[in-house]
């Protein structure tokens, strides 16, 4: 197993990935998430990002995960201490590939990404409901930081 930056010949694995992680975000909040395919354009604007890294885990020759990170600026607000941070968009591992160690190594790299940027941490967002994924986090030292509230008006 090694972590590798994606190449334009990863996108359709990396397509399919997607289809897996949008289809269990839509199953576990229906009313926010549907699924989609992710779009081609849109992955082709990351890789050519400077400021992101599409790290992809490969099996041999076949890609089982991917992880997005991409460095961003906190908002300039007044009350908002300025730090470089990175943003661990989406992680997504095959789904007969999960509790076999390919999400701590996608994490390991996108945490030697962003340290080697300069960055001063890494955040993410995660669905409460999806367990699995706030184990994984919390087991390597990520902590809730922030939390999102929600109140249906019809």
């Amino acid at each position: 197993m090694r972590i590798d930056l994606a190449a334009v010949g990863d996108l359709k694995a990396i397509q399919r990935l997607y289809r897996q992680l949008y289809a269990f975000t839509a199953q576990l909040q229906p009313e926010f998430y549907q699924d989609a395919p992710q779009e081609e354009a849109f992955l082709k604007q990351v890789l050519a990002d400077p400021n992101s890294a599409f790290l992809v885990a490969r099996d041999g020759a076949q890609v089982v995960g991917f992880a997005l990170v991409q460095e961003q600026e906190t908002l300039r607000y007044p009350c908002i201490v300025r730090r470089r941070m990175a943003h661990l968009m989406d992680l997504c591992v095959q789904e007969d590939r999960r509790g076999q160690g390919v999400g701590k190594m996608l994490l390991q790299v996108a945490s030697g990404w962003a340290s080697a940027r300069g960055c001063d941490g890494i955040e993410l967002a995660v669905l409460a409901e999806n367990q699995a994924a706030r184990r994984l986090y919390q087991a390597h030292g990520y902590r809730e930081r922030m939390l999102t509230l929600y109140q249906p008006l019809k």
